[in-house]
């Protein structure tokens, strides 16, 4: 499927490999908390896992639109097409967002923590 859609954007593998890399680096500040949470949802493999297995959905879903156009339309609505399918992703897993946001909030705890008692390290 993969080289199916390179095939019909017109673009590298490396290319392609950026654009995944990119929404979901979007997706992912689109639903973070804070900065540390986004971080943790970056790293967080099941929140990857899941986010490819969606968008994987949605580009069977444009294969399936664009299969239907190709040689109709030009380049750059195939494109358009492309990123209005790809960024459809809104919703998230509650279970593994619950766990990043706890975890994040927990990480913001211990950060505040060590930062007042090196302030106060420093005071005396």
């Amino acid at each position: 499927m993969k080289n199916k859609i390179v095939e019909i954007l017109n673009m590298t593998e490396l290319n392609y490999q950026r654009t995944v890399i990119q929404t979901y680096i979007d997706w992912c500040n689109m639903h973070a908390m804070s900065t540390g949470h986004l971080q943790l949802m970056l790293i967080n493999k099941g929140m990857c896992n899941w986010f490819v297995r969606e968008y994987n959905k949605q580009e069977e879903l444009f294969l399936f639109e664009a299969e239907k156009r190709q040689n109709k339309v030009l380049q750059h609505e195939i494109d358009d097409l492309y990123d209005m399918f790809t960024t459809k992703i809104i919703n998230y897993p509650r279970p593994i967002m619950f766990d990043t946001i706890i975890a994040a909030k927990r990480n913001i705890s211990l950060s505040y923590t060590e930062e007042l008692t090196n302030t106060n390290y420093l005071l005396n």
